[in-house]
């Protein structure tokens, strides 16, 4: 009876220990959305394209995260960015068309031989 006690006590004590790692990780996810500002990202006019996303580091450079809505004559989607940083992307029309964001903050140059935007937050 007593080693059936003692591994009922570290399991729980592993339980715990569990869901205060998940009660950590929530309370820094809910700072992390307090401090973030939502912004919206549009493309220059881009009637012949049949969809778009939006690439970048806020994604991870994921050409499928962040997918964009066509609104008229042109894309676009919210991004969640933190405070303080810079951040660069690029958009990308069809899978294969790259184009910068004609209201970035500013554009540097990438290792392909084009330009980055870059928003500062």
């Amino acid at each position: 009876m007593p080693r059936k006690r003692t591994a009922s006590i570290e399991s729980t004590d592993s339980v715990s220990e569990s869901a205060a790692d998940a009660a950590d990780a929530a309370a820094d996810a809910a700072v992390d959305d307090q401090t973030s500002e939502t912004v919206t990202l549009r493309t220059a006019p881009a009637e012949w394209a049949q969809n778009a996303v939006v690439v970048g580091e806020f994604n991870d450079w994921s050409t499928e995260a962040t997918p964009m809505t066509r609104v008229g004559d042109h894309f676009e989607t919210t991004v969640s960015l933190a405070p303080g940083r810079e951040y660069r992307y690029r958009f990308l029309f069809d899978g294969q068309h790259w184009d910068n964001d004609p209201e970035a903050d500013d554009y540097v140059p990438n290792e392909f031989g084009s330009d980055d935007s870059v928003r500062r937050r």
